[in-house]
């Protein structure tokens, strides 16, 4: 079985599984000043398609260690606010990486 998993480049960390209610947007192995750097060892965060990791990707760039409030704007509609505090972080930074489960 292939599933695929999110390396950061510079340091080889792979994304963390994390605890329900701490988002994954918080893990930055790069900046050192923020609050999450202790390195969490153990099982990593894991993709069952390619195009799943990528949406990830994606999310880790666009809330870079963000908070954001759901609400539903004078059209019906679903909106949200977002309170940004960018880190630097950029799609380069992370890689897709192939993991092989084998049962034995």
């Amino acid at each position: 079985m292939i599933l695929y998993a999110l390396r950061h480049k510079t340091s080889g960390e792979l994304m963390p599984l994390t605890r329900k209610n701490k988002g994954y947007s918080h893990w930055n192995p790069s900046n050192t000043t923020h609050k999450m750097v202790a390195r969490i060892v153990g099982v990593p965060r894991l993709f069952s398609s390619m195009s799943n990791a990528k949406r990830c990707i994606s999310s880790w760039v666009t809330f870079a260690n963000s908070s954001y409030r759901g609400y539903t704007n004078s059209h019906g509609e679903d909106d949200y606010d977002v309170c940004e505090n960018p880190d630097g972080r950029t799609k380069d930074d992370l890689e897709i990486v192939k993991v092989e489960v084998r049962l034995k």
